[in-house]
């Protein structure tokens, strides 16, 4: 499983970090803020965890004291980030686990449709 998720992470970074056509894809700052969250989960408030999920195409629904994010492509991926200034670090590693879980599928998709 880990083997996948560092040839899919590979994929990703040539594909859409150092592509010419990377505006048209995925914004290379969420790409630098995904690889912050891997370095360290501790002190990431709302706000933080916005951009990572926002930047990879998530749509962002308030409800409440919960921000609720949802994948438009994949409806099965989904996020719920409580408003606080300071989160809990499980809630940082969800947000990073979901998003590797995109770019995964991601990965597969486009594999399979091929070049």
């Amino acid at each position: 499983m880990t083997r996948n998720l560092d040839a899919a992470k590979d994929y990703f970074h040539t594909r859409y970090a150092e592509a010419p056509d990377a505006g048209a894809s995925f914004p290379r700052s969420a790409f630098k803020v995904l690889e912050r969250l891997r370095r360290n989960k501790s002190g990431w408030g709302e706000a933080q965890l916005r951009k990572p999920y926002e930047g990879f195409g998530f749509v962002a629904r308030d409800l409440g004291n919960h921000v609720h994010y949802r994948h438009p492509d994949h409806p099965e991926l989904r996020g719920q980030v409580p408003r606080h200034r300071s989160l809990r670090d499980y809630m940082a590693a969800d947000g990073l686990a979901t998003t590797d879980e995109l770019l995964r599928l991601e990965a597969e998709e486009d594999h399979e449709q091929g070049p």
